[in-house]
């Protein structure tokens, strides 16, 4: 989880969050989120199967704790910093909505377009990893 699944969940605040962890001296109430994040991410971590999805509850924890770090670097105060973040989120978003993972979605619709528009029923099977056609379990014909 360490490596993987939470850099990709904190993503552009991974700095942030860390430079955190590193150097704030936690209030009371950021130390117990603190050390809520840490015992869900090590008893996952225990887990033999992880998926991301495992660690989302705990994103408003580590988020947290990364703001704290973004309030002691003062970023209302260098706007380029700001302005450089906000750019960076924007490009993820643009990657991760219209890029990421399209080909599946995309495949899905190919497939679909070579069921003949008269077939009463087709079955088609694909061979592929765990979840790799997200929320395609039927079918559509094009029109």
């Amino acid at each position: 989880y360490l490596s993987a699944c939470l850099p990709q969940i904190v993503g552009v605040y991974l700095p942030f969050l860390v430079h955190s962890l590193a150097t704030t001296d936690p209030t009371p109430r950021l130390s117990a989120a603190r050390l809520t994040a840490v015992f869900y991410v090590a008893v996952h971590s225990l887990n033999g199967h992880k998926e991301l999805r495992f660690l989302l509850p705990v994103l408003p924890l580590l988020l947290l704790d990364a703001s704290a770090s973004a309030e002691r670097l003062n970023l209302k105060r260098d706007g380029r910093l700001l302005g450089a973040l906000r750019a960076v989120n924007l490009l993820a978003f643009l990657f991760f909505s219209l890029v990421w993972q399209s080909g599946s979605i995309y495949s899905m619709y190919q497939i679909g377009s070579l069921i003949p528009p008269d077939a009463a029923a087709v079955s088609v099977d694909l061979v592929t990893s765990c979840h790799a056609t997200p929320a395609h379990t039927h079918l559509f014909r094009p029109g």
